[in-house]
């Protein structure tokens, strides 16, 4: 009887486990007769010219998301959905913010801009004429020691008097002018230290929602795993965007602040060197023994102004990357301007969301509610590539304002050092004349007379450039009004754009 157990009936249990345990497994793996023909040939994407192949990955996916989502998957769906049109919306706010900042850190009134070349360029017209008059009697001194004249070169002294006054008396106004506004603007909350903090919080709320996508994503699969992970490459790419430029706005108002307020000091100092050799000047003519002093007094300016412009340049550069380097370890992030990866992007989340939408359909999942569950995502997708879109204008009209400052600074780097030097080069000739030839007066003339070409020359250069610096300057305003290309309006620009994101944003965000 065991025996026959063992030959007849243990055979028939083994027979009938097997069939108990193969039956679900055929359910659990037998493809669905109807997503087998939606993924058994490339299927069109929207008339998208792009297509999925069956044995591509982007065809795998929309087979494991074909079956129906959940109720669950719905409602993470929709907290995805929430996540994103808040964090997008904070991320608009921090662009916001540094806008609305760059408005007020770089105003810079008309006035201004013309008191200050009107000075200037009165100061460069009143130095050619001192040197005018002193080259003229330099030159009568070649031949005839005693018919030149001490009132002319009386009124030559006054005249460089009146340019060293004005020079250094505009630049004293300017460096004053910037000592107010910074006082005001730090009142308003309109400064430097006001807007880094503004922006630090608003990265902590916008990476705070952007953890909490990660956690949601990552209860996802598939396709919306997939479209999600990319859409949150996008908004970091967004963040990391609108960080760059707030930097970067940041280190240049920065720097901009004490470069330019060392360059108006730098010029104080120097034109108070050029008084003080002038006042001096004026004894020399009763007692000659003073006529060193001022030639030694009036080469120390020559040489506070011979490195002035290349210095100024130099230290907006080092500070730049200085406050660059302490904005990043305060932030505790590298500035990354991710434009490229941006415009690589969106494509690529255009498409994905078309493939997903498609998995809705393959699913079963109705029309109408497939529809619904994607327009949120292709309402951010419209806003990314309109967003991606003004920022790219924004930065080909600031070209065109960076040629033009580039410019200026190539024209005072080079104009400046030959200026001073052709002034310094006439202080060492007056003194060698003085020491050296005091026993020849018509040698001394000629080595005066020699100075004063090259310090004439000079002058007449000096004059013509700021002259055509401002007639330039305001060319170049004029045109870039024309364009829209001004900084103020470049910013309102990008102001109205955000503006625009806010609005088609909100309402969604709220519903």
């Amino acid at each position: 009887m065991l025996a026959k157990f063992r030959t007849v009936f243990l055979p028939a249990l083994a027979v009938l486990s097997l069939l108990a345990t193969s039956c679900p497994l055929r359910a659990q793996t037998a493809p669905d007769p109807q997503l087998a023909d939606n993924t058994s040939e490339s299927a069109p994407v929207e008339k998208s010219n792009e297509s999925i192949q069956p044995g591509s990955p982007v065809g795998v996916r929309i087979v494991e998301e074909a079956s129906p989502t959940t109720p669950d998957d719905e409602a993470i769906d929709s907290q995805i959905d929430q996540n994103a049109m808040v964090a997008l919306l904070k991320i608009i706010d921090l662009e916001r913010w540094s806008m609305h900042y760059k408005l007020v850190a770089t105003h810079e009134p008309r006035s201004r801009h013309l008191r200050y070349f009107l000075a200037q360029d009165a100061a460069a017209a009143l130095f050619l004429a001192s040197q005018i008059e002193g080259l003229d009697e330099a030159a009568i001194g070649i031949h005839s020691p005693k018919d030149v004249s001490s009132q002319v070169l009386h009124d030559a002294n006054v005249c460089g008097l009146l340019g060293a006054i004005l020079e250094g008396g505009s630049s004293a106004v300017e460096l004053g002018s910037n000592g107010i506004l910074a006082l005001k603007n730090r009142s308003k909350g309109q400064d430097p230290a006001t807007a880094r903090r503004g922006a630090r919080a608003r990265l902590k709320e916008i990476d705070a929602l952007l953890r909490q996508r990660d956690q949601l994503v990552a209860k996802t699969r598939g396709a919306r795993s997939v479209v999600y992970e990319d859409e949150s490459k996008l908004l970091k790419n967004f963040r990391d965007r609108t960080l760059f430029e707030f930097s970067d706005l940041y280190a240049d108002v920065k720097a901009n602040q004490r470069s330019n307020n060392m360059y108006y000091a730098l010029d104080v100092v120097g034109s108070a060197c050029y008084m003080a050799s002038y006042l001096i000047g004026f004894k020399s003519f009763a007692n000659s023994n003073y006529v060193p002093a001022s030639l030694i007094v009036g080469l120390v300016a020559d040489g506070l102004y011979l490195p002035s412009a290349p210095l100024y340049a130099w230290a907006y550069n080092k500070l730049n990357a200085h406050y660059l380097s302490r904005l990043s370890q305060e932030l505790n992030e590298r500035f990354v301007d991710t434009g490229q990866e941006i415009k690589d992007a969106i494509p690529k989340l255009h498409l994905d969301a078309k493939l997903l939408h498609e998995s809705y359909l393959s699913g079963g999942i109705d029309q109408q509610v497939a529809d619904r569950r994607i327009a949120k995502l292709f309402l951010r997708i419209g806003a990314y590539e309109l967003w991606a879109r003004r920022i790219d204008e924004y930065v080909a009209g600031r070209e065109v304002l960076l040629r033009q400052l580039a410019r200026v600074a190539r024209q005072s780097n080079m104009s400046g050092p030959p200026i001073a030097a052709s002034f310094l080069g006439a202080d060492i000739i007056g003194l060698n004349a003085h020491y050296n030839l005091s026993h020849n007066e018509k040698a001394t003339n000629a080595n005066l007379f020699g100075g004063f070409v090259t310090t004439t020359a000079a002058s007449a250069f000096d004059f013509g450039f700021t002259t055509g610096w401002f007639i330039d300057d305001e060319i170049t305003y004029h045109r870039l009004r024309k364009l829209h290309a001004l900084p103020e309006q470049l910013v309102h620009q990008r102001i109205t754009t955000l503006d625009e994101l806010d609005r088609l944003l909100s309402n969604q965000a709220a519903n």
